[in-house]
């Protein structure tokens, strides 16, 4: 028998430094450590989640001070998390995926008007 022993302290290699957020299908969307840091956001702030209603696929988070904001939680290994099922269930239908839960890239890069894109084409890639 050969194993490979992973703890905690191995998280952040698991990724390769790729900045990502998993979308479960049943709502949980965790951002990792990668974008959590490059987009610069910490436990108990806000995101709002927002869809192009002309691109539909096209997916964007921003952090916010709206009232009804998500508000993250830490997970383990850096990340955070938040719930929004109903919202889960429109992206991954959005990008075919109704009945997966996927691992997408995320820019930490703002476009105008500090939104992060969520590369939901990356979903796509993960099939071939």
């Amino acid at each position: 028998m050969n194993l490979k022993s992973y703890t905690r302290q191995d998280c952040g290699t698991l990724t390769n430094g790729v900045s990502s957020l998993r979308v479960t299908t049943k709502g949980t969307f965790t951002i990792n450590k990668f974008a959590v840091n490059g987009i610069g956001l910490k436990v108990n702030d806000k995101i709002e989640i927002l869809q192009d209603q002309d691109r539909p696929a096209d997916w964007y988070i921003k952090k916010s001070d709206h009232p009804e904001g998500f508000i993250l939680r830490k997970q383990s290994c850096g990340a955070l998390i938040c719930n929004a099922q109903a919202i889960a269930k429109i992206l991954l239908n959005s990008i075919d995926k109704a009945n997966e839960s996927v691992t997408l890239r995320m820019a930490t890069t703002p476009e105008e008007g500090d939104y992060y894109a969520i590369l939901t084409r990356s979903a796509k890639k993960q099939d071939q």
